[in-house]
């Protein structure tokens, strides 16, 4: 079973997103197939992808969505609880176009082409925020 991550972090009411050189411009949560080689965790994945695509170390994270589709793809996004992100650069040039924080503002405003699974992830953490107390 292939199995995938994807990291929602969000620092200053802005989300991290990546824009994959394969996707046709669309971005997208940070994230990626979890090894089979090498024994590696969901969040052993989330720690490696998050660093690889956009320089950011991940220290904590919570899981916030899980699926399974008939046992071919096993999908699990964390929530970045704590990470350290000095500067955001690409370190796989090859596989990732651009990277950045933006605000929901800044997504509408410039019209970015997000992923469906992206869209759904920001907007429910959106509002989840807005239902807390």
């Amino acid at each position: 079973m292939l199995r995938v991550v994807r990291i929602l972090a969000v620092q200053d009411i802005k989300f991290l997103l990546v824009q994959p050189v394969k996707r046709g411009g669309l971005w997208e949560l940070p994230g990626g197939k979890v090894k089979r080689k090498r024994p590696e965790t969901d969040f052993g994945a989330a720690k490696r992808e998050l660093y690889e695509e956009a320089n950011v170390l991940l220290l904590e994270g919570t899981v916030i969505y899980q699926r399974t589709d008939e046992d071919v793809i096993a999908i699990t996004c964390f929530l970045a609880t704590s990470f350290i992100s000095a500067h955001t650069k690409i370190n796989e040039p090859d596989e990732i176009k651009a990277v950045g924080w933006f605000s929901l503002p800044e997504i509408y405003q410039q019209q970015m082409a997000l992923t469906p699974a992206t869209q759904r992830m920001i907007i429910r953490y959106h509002w989840r925020l807005r239902r807390q107390p």
